[in-house]
């Protein structure tokens, strides 16, 4: 069955953001936002995710079937609890149909690949 892009109607909209918002209506022109995950607390850090599905084509392109997880970060410079958090994202699911080798951060860091490389 193919995947359309869009979000799902019981998809939790207002737990996120504006600025989170319209990040996952710009994804949700390539992908299909499946649900979000419980909101989590890594000390005083909160983070944000849900999950999504690509469509054929981005299937292709990305080379994955499953579900990706997507994380939002409110920092503006890199914290490394912010990788602890994205595996805590996955584990929320317990689910095969999630693909760990493949997940999106959405940072406010503006040096987020340099980042993210160290």
């Amino acid at each position: 069955m193919a995947t359309n892009p869009g979000v799902n109607p019981i998809f939790p909209m207002v737990a996120f953001s504006l600025a989170e918002r319209q990040a996952i209506m710009r994804l949700s022109r390539h992908f299909y936002l499946t649900r979000a995950a419980d909101p989590l607390q890594i000390g005083n850090s909160p983070y944000r995710s849900f999950l999504m599905r690509p469509t054929e084509a981005v299937s292709t392109v990305l080379s994955v079937e499953r579900k990706i997880g997507v994380l939002f970060s409110d920092y503006e410079t890199f914290e490394s609890r912010t990788l602890r958090a994205i595996d805590m994202v996955c584990d929320q699911f317990d689910d095969v149909r999630v693909d760990r080798s493949l997940r999106f951060l959405i940072s406010r860091d503006k040096n987020i690949e340099n980042s993210i490389r160290h």
